[in-house]
């Protein structure tokens, strides 16, 4: 498949071969204005990322936003974050239903571990579908974690 051609699986939509890959939302959800979440990797299968890994960490971030669980998220930030913003400010910022997670496919590309600081690169792919149209933009953002408490917390609110 081409960047330019209809996607005929989740797993071959982004055009390259990656070994993990988070799909978020469908053309559906985009048309209706929803985000629905589905963890696969190649195509259409369950990720597993081991337990307590970063990338678990994020992933369970995309799911409870996409969920629009916004305790649960907010919950997966670190301390510092939430000394700064209240549980009902972080809801605030979804109170419109936009895009929660920034993208239709979030794919993690790399992650670097530095004792207590992880940063999760991930490639994120947003598509759009027209009456006689597809595009497709793709970017790539980090993800920022600490390890507190036991566990892996993102920095902030993940904005790819």
């Amino acid at each position: 498949m081409t960047k330019t051609g209809t996607p005929t699986a989740i797993g071959r939509a982004l055009g390259f071969d990656r070994s993990l890959l988070i799909v978020v939302g469908l053309a559906t959800a985009l048309v209706v204005g929803t985000t629905a979440a589905a963890l696969t990797i190649g195509d259409d299968q369950p990720a597993a990322y081991p337990p307590g890994s970063a990338e678990a960490a994020v992933q369970a971030y995309v799911v409870a936003l996409a969920a629009r669980d916004f305790d649960a998220a907010y919950a997966l930030l670190a301390a510092d974050y939430r000394a700064d913003v209240s549980p009902e400010e972080f809801r605030a910022h979804f109170a419109y239903g936009g895009d929660l997670v920034g993208g239709d496919r979030i794919a993690v590309a790399a992650t670097q571990v530095f004792g207590d600081r992880a940063v999760v690169t991930l490639d994120v792919r947003t598509v759009y579908i027209g009456d006689t149209s597809y595009d497709a933009y793709d970017r790539e953002t980090r993800v920022d974690l600490v390890f507190e408490d036991g566990a892996w917390h993102l920095r902030g609110p993940l904005n790819p």
